[in-house]
């Protein structure tokens, strides 16, 4: 019987696979045409991918740029962002993980698994004469982003990473998915997420960009679009608070950011230019690992919170569901309640209108007598996130089942009012 729900769990979460026969029309032109390459992956399977390095007037070697495309995505997908790399004067690498585009099969892939195409992808640029080994850096889309911020939290070996559309948690990312699938995660999602994580071999912790990034070294560029409706653009935003190097660029787009990176080309490539100058002649050798305050951006600015804190904080939210400011006061007027969190001095000084007001130092003493129905709509606030996900998980462990936070918090809202 197990055998048979570790295999309906596989197919069921298999990525789609989009074949393709010819050269990305996209790279005709560009600098010397594109290469088709294979090289030796992981497990002994090989990769497919295209390399393209600039035309014969650069001077060589020149830096490079790994691109990693997606969840059930290939690398021709990937190629219109060959074309301004290109022309900025770096090499590019457009690779096909397993179970995607051209490259070998395997019984199922996953995050850690892009992860290790990723470093077998970059082993064979840095043989390449034409490439500058000490100046490679990384560009992914989605679980490709993921991936590349979890190779390089490990590897501490490119000089930047470009993240298109990252998701923070991957366990968000799971829950959303049986949702969709309208399966109950109390009866049958949790089982699913333990099994995912047992096959995978790593917990959804472990690899969750929103803690992997703390441990990056080198500058990361988050770009996310306004209208991402896959993965909201609230998760870039904890992405970028969980960042000690950390950029985020917003683009009028959704989750898949082909259509909306050309006006923001420049910004890409002044961005690696940046890091490629301050990287190489051997200085991911000898990078040292920074852990400074981790500083809420979004909230007060000299609001330091510790690591542990922010751990706490966003395993919260993994459990609780965040709800779009946008949604709120559609929310309150159908009967949710809105719930201030923050200290009684912040509260007096801004909160939305018809808030009820419990400190999360006295959440637990006193909500019982504040809000007896344990079936309300509860919509959690502090000025962010972290303090409202963490009072909503407080709640629902007390068994309010419909306790939610406000994604982004106060400034979210008022931003939008």
């Amino acid at each position: 019987m197990r055998s048979l729900v570790h295999a309906a769990i596989l197919r069921s979460l298999r990525a789609p696979r989009v074949r393709y026969d010819e050269a990305p029309v996209a790279l005709a032109g560009i600098g010397r045409a594109g290469l088709a390459v294979q090289l030796p992956g992981p497990g002994g399977k090989r990769l497919f991918g295209w390399l393209v390095v600039p035309a014969s007037g650069a001077t060589l070697p020149v830096p490079a740029v790994l691109v990693m495309h997606g969840w059930g995505g290939n690398a021709a997908m990937m190629a219109t962002t060959a074309a301004p790399l290109c022309a900025a004067g770096f090499a590019v690498l457009l690779l096909d993980a397993r179970c995607h585009g051209r490259s070998d099969d395997e019984a199922f892939t996953s995050l850690p698994r892009f992860a290790e195409d990723i470093a077998a992808g970059l082993a064979f640029l840095r043989s390449q004469p034409e490439i500058d080994s000490d100046r490679v850096a990384l560009l992914g889309h989605s679980v490709g982003a993921a991936a590349a911020l979890l190779h390089a939290s490990a590897r501490h070996d490119v000089c930047a990473v470009i993240s298109l559309s990252a998701f923070a948690h991957p366990g968000e990312v799971m829950r959303r998915w049986l949702a969709e699938r309208r399966l109950p995660y109390f009866l049958v999602g949790w089982y699913v997420l333990r099994h995912v994580q047992r096959v995978i071999r790593a917990s959804f912790d472990e690899i969750a960009p929103v803690f992997t990034l703390r441990q990056i070294r080198c500058p990361v560029l988050l770009v996310h679009g306004r209208q991402d409706d896959t993965v909201p653009v609230e998760d870039a935003r904890r992405l970028l608070n969980a960042g000690t190097q950390t950029q985020l660029l917003l683009v009028e787009g959704g989750h898949d950011l082909r259509p909306s990176l050309w006006p923001h080309a420049q910004d890409l490539t002044r961005f690696l230019h940046t890091a490629f100058a301050t990287c190489g002649a051997g200085s991911l050798a000898r990078s040292h690992p920074i852990h400074p305050p981790l500083i809420n951006q979004q909230g007060d600015a000299t609001m330091a919170y510790t690591e542990k804190f922010q751990t706490l904080a966003d395993a919260a939210m993994t459990r609780v569901e965040g709800v779009a400011p946008s949604s709120v006061n559609d929310l309150l007027t159908q009967g949710a309640v809105a719930l201030d969190i923050r200290d009684k001095e912040e509260h007096e000084q801004d909160h939305i209108a018809g808030s009820l007001h419990v400190s999360r130092g006295k959440l637990e003493m006193n909500i019982e007598s504040v809000i007896p129905n344990l079936d309300t709509v509860i919509l959690c606030y502090c000025n962010a996130n972290n303090r409202g996900a963490l009072s909503a998980d407080t709640l629902r462990s007390m068994g309010y089942r419909q306790a939610r936070y406000i994604a982004g918090g106060l400034k979210a809202y008022r931003a939008l009012t």
